[in-house]
Parts: C-alpha cells; sequence; structure tokens
C-alpha cells in the first residue's frame, strides 16, 4: 500500500491554472480521524492519505482548477499539495488525453497445474486459466474456491517433454488413455473485485480480460467463485461465436429477475438474453425447479440423466456447434457414500464426453466450490478432475 505525501512543496504556475478532477474507478475502501484509504477498483491499488489530503481530494468531485477550490488567496499553498496527489495519481488532469486503462490482474499464489503463468507463455496457449473469485451471486462462500482448486491441481503437475518440446499432459487411469498432451495452458492469475463494486462493472472486466488474453481459437478455463459468474463467460464467448450453454446445477437456474445483478437462481435466465446465446440448459437438477420457463431455456434433471443416457441432455440442445461449459460443482455428490442426490463425478464426466461428441465447447466454466465445507478438499479433487476432462475435450479436435 504506497502512502501519499502532502507536504509543501515549491508551487508551479502550470497546476494552479489547469483543472483537475478525481481519478475514475476511485474508492474509499477505510477511513478514521486521522487517514483514508483509497482503492483504483480497476487496478485493485490501495494509497493511504491523510484525512486532510481525503477532504481536499473529494473538492475535485468535477474538474476545477486550484484557485476554483481554494480561492486565489491560497492557491499557491494548495497547488502543492494538489500537485502531490497528481504524481500519486489520485487526481487527474482533466485537460489531458491518455489512453484507456485496462483492466489489470492480480497474482495468485498458484498456478492451475503448475502451468507458466500467461505472461511467461508468449500468450501462444490453447488454454487460458482465469480466476474471478466473486460470490456475491449467491449465499455460499465460494470466493475461496478458484485458489482451492489452484491448490489441488498442483498434485496434477503440468511437464513438457523435453524433445518434443510440446506439453506432455496427463495419463487418465480410468480411461486408459493421454489427455490434453500437446495442449499448452497458461494462467492468467484472478481478476480483481473490490466489496461495493457494481456486478456489471466486475462483469465487464471479465470480458475485457478474456477478449484481450484469447487468442483466436483460445478455450477459456474460468474458475469462479459462483456461477453468476457464467454470464459474464457467455457475454464474451457469445461475441465469438453464437453458442448454446449446458449448466450443471444442483438447483434451477431460472427464475424470475428480481433486480438487475445477475444470481446463482437467475443466471439461466439472464444468459439467454445475452446476444448470440440461442439456449441454455440446466443439467443434473435434484428435483423439478417449478419455474416457468421462458423460450430457450430447458431443465434435465439427474434422475432422468442418471435413468436414461447422457444423449438425453443433447437433446436438448439446438443444432448449434458450439457450447460453453458451466459446472456448479453442488451438482457433485461427493459424500461417502454417496448419498444419491446428486450426480457422481462419473456421469457429470460422461455428460461433458457426449457433448463434447456432437459440438465444439469453446469455454469451461467451474464454480460453487466452498473449500470449508467438511467434502470441499474432496470436491476441489473433483473439480481439478471435471476441469481437465472439459479441457481435454473442448481441445481434442483442435489437437486432431
Amino acid at each position: 500500500m504506497s502512502q501519499c505525501d502532502v507536504s509543501e512543496r515549491p508551487a508551479s504556475e502550470s497546476v494552479a491554472e489547469r483543472r483537475y478532477v478525481v481519478a475514475p474507478h476511485l474508492m474509499l475502501e477505510a477511513h478514521d480521524d486521522a487517514h483514508a484509504v483509497v482503492v483504483n477498483t480497476a487496478t485493485g491499488a490501495r494509497a493511504k492519505v491523510s484525512i486532510t489530503a481525503f477532504r481536499m481530494l473529494s473538492r475535485f468531485d468535477v474538474p476545477r482548477t486550484v484557485s476554483d477550490v481554494f480561492g486565489r488567496s491560497d492557491e499557491g499553498r494548495a497547488a502543492s499539495r494538489v500537485r502531490a496527489l497528481v504524481e500519486h495519481g489520485l487526481l487527474w488532469d482533466a485537460e489531458a488525453k491518455r489512453a484507456a486503462a485496462k483492466p489489470r490482474r492480480r497474482p495468485s499464489p498458484f498456478r492451475f497445474c503448475n502451468a507458466p503463468s500467461y505472461s511467461a507463455s508468449g500468450a501462444v496457449a490453447d488454454v487460458v486459466v482465469l480466476g474471478v473469485p466473486y460470490d456475491l451471486g449467491g449465499s455460499d462462500n465460494g470466493r475461496d474456491g478458484p485458489l482451492a482448486i489452484r491448490q489441488k491441481s498442483l498434485d496434477y503437475t503440468y511437464m513438457v517433454d523435453f524433445d518434443t518440446r510440446q506439453p506432455a499432459g496427463w495419463f487418465d487411469a480410468g480411461a486408459g488413455v493421454r489427455i490434453l498432451e500437446g495442449v499448452r495452458i497458461a494462467d492468467a492469475d484472478d481478476i480483481p473485485w473490490i466489496h461495493g463494486e457494481p456486478q456489471h462493472v466486475v462483469f465487464e472486466r471479465v470480458v475485457e480480460t478474456l477478449d484481450e488474453l484469447l487468442p483466436p481459437h483460445g478455450v477459456p478455463l474460468v474458475l469462479a467463485g459462483d456461477a453468476s459468474v457464467s454470464h459474464a463467460v457467455a457475454a464474451c464467448c457469445a461475441g465469438r461465436h453464437p453458442l448454446s450453454v449446458v449448466h450443471f446445477a444442483a438447483e434451477g437456474a431460472a427464475a424470475e429477475r428480481e433486480g438487475e445483478a445477475v444470481t446463482v437462481r437467475d443466471v439461466a435466465r439472464a444468459m439467454i438474453h445475452v446476444a448470440g446465446v440461442h439456449s441454455v440448459v440446466t443439467a443434473g437438477l435434484r428435483e423439478a425447479s417449478g419455474y416457468a420457463l421462458p423460450p430457450g431455456i430447458s431443465e434435465v434433471g439427474a434422475t432422468r440423466l442418471r435413468a436414461g443416457d447422457p444423449g438425453d441432455l443433447v437433446a436438448e440442445l439446438p443444432s448449434a456447434e458450439h457450447v460453453l461449459l458451466s459446472i456448479d460443482m453442488s451438482v457433485v455428490d461427493v459424500s461417502t457414500p454417496p448419498s444419491g442426490k446428486g450426480m457422481s463425478l462419473r456421469e457429470v464426466s460422461d455428460a461433458i464426453h457426449t457433448i463434447g461428441g456432437r459440438h465444439r465447447i469453446v469455454g469451461v466454466v467451474v464454480s460453487g466450490l466452498d473449500p470449508s465445507l467438511p467434502m470441499g478438499h474432496v470436491a476441489a479433487i473433483g473439480a481439478c478432475n471435471l476441469a481437465l476432462q472439459a479441457l481435454h475435450v473442448a481441445t481434442l479436435r483442435r489437437v486432431a
């Protein structure tokens, strides 16, 4: 955290004559009688300033000159303090032209499967991993889920063959085949977000970052706090290809919208209104939701999938070739012995492979993991397994 010193400095005539305004994306995080902490919500950067400096800062809510704020008699002393705020990026010269600030990412202590970081990969990755630890779309605590998945994924070591210089992939003991061989994965860290930010600002940051990071045929793996983030990923993917969304969830996700924010209860209804999204299927429900489903939205219960065939799920999809997979880990029954209420890892995996056999998977979202729950560590193992299986299916055609 930087500290802003607004001690006296020689005044500059140009400072006094120019108009200044509070930097965009600035938010007050905390304050007391002596100091205030302000946050740039676009970058996550924090600065601690004196309460006097903060009061001075707040007077530039619209573009003003130093004399507009302090009067001619005090503009000389005030100009030096204003200069300090400008140097720390808290005040902006309203007349200066500048490039629009791009969203920045916040480093994560772990990388998915210990794959190279995005910056080190040279931006040639086939799969780009992005963490979005946002969980205000539901009542569960999922913000630590992306971190837990990354940490557990270190059991699956990413290695590059010495001779071919291509990723070695992993051997799937259950299927008896090697998966993700030759597929380059890069981890792009996390999207920063601050309590108090409007949800649409966070989601716009997700879309802009994915648009910036993904190569033309790249597949995003988004590790999200809760399933509401799927709305942002759908907006990004649908901007590249018209698509359908298959959302695995234990409960219905097509409730009537009650506000502007997307929640885990209405994310399906929100996604069907995204330009380029043709249909949304919620799969694996433990019981019928009872919602009146609008055109383009359908539901397939866990009982129907278990009793029939994963093809029943594919039958709900139109002929659109591109599919976004959204996996809320609440759909998976990780209890021992199984309770029989949710879907097993094998059932979800079979459904993913069936979808990938008939459609092109262009993105994967894994969400809804609360590592503080009694079976949280087991759910993290399952999340890693499903993420790797989904990526294998998504990249199989490209490798072939």
